[in-house]
């Protein structure tokens, strides 16, 4: 049955039995897939650079909240950019162990023809999706990291400078006798 949907070079022709799966002619089932492939491919460049000025201006936004405490405004952007490396981590890993498993539910519904096929777009993207956010997430947990370690350092450094000091004697002058 495959044999039939072979081109000249004894290769599958995967739209030209998608094609006819679907009722269509090869050139209807092609501009079909031009009008759905060519937004997704003008939006894949844009998307981790929008996702990188998400994550720049939120913690910008996050460092303006704090203004006056220099330790806040570096902690709290430093804590989230931990938990949302954390987090992409997390969500790469419960993704790639899901879609496998759901890729055959999906095989059980569908045809034959069309099960191969998901089942190898379902497991490339569990890879991608176990190979993709790490180096990006990883990153964020060692700025987050060196964020909250400034913070810490400079808290420490706040409080240690003011201990041994009594509260009148801030300016380095003697109290007067007698007062």
């Amino acid at each position: 049955e495959i044999r039939t949907h072979l081109d000249d070079q004894d290769r599958f022709d995967l739209v030209e039995a998608a094609a006819e799966d679907s009722d269509m002619t090869r050139e209807e089932f092609v501009e079909g897939v031009d009008e759905f492939r060519d937004p997704i491919n003008a939006l894949q460049g844009v998307g981790p650079v929008v996702a990188m000025l998400v994550m720049a201006f939120a913690a910008v936004g996050m460092a303006l909240v704090n203004l006056p405490h220099r330790a806040s405004m570096i902690l709290w952007p430093g804590i989230t950019l931990m938990i949302a490396g954390f987090l992409a981590i997390i969500v790469s890993a419960l993704l790639s162990a899901i879609l496998p498993t759901m890729s055959y539910e999906v095989c059980a519904d569908a045809s034959d023809f069309a099960c191969r096929p998901t089942l190898d777009i379902l497991q490339e993207l569990a890879r991608s999706m176990v190979d993709f956010p790490i180096l990006p997430s990883i990153a964020l947990i060692i700025i987050g990291a060196i964020g909250v370690t400034a913070a810490i350092a400079i808290t420490i450094q706040t409080t240690t400078g003011l201990v041994g000091r009594r509260p009148g004697n801030m300016s380095g002058k003697r109290q007067k006798e007698g007062w």
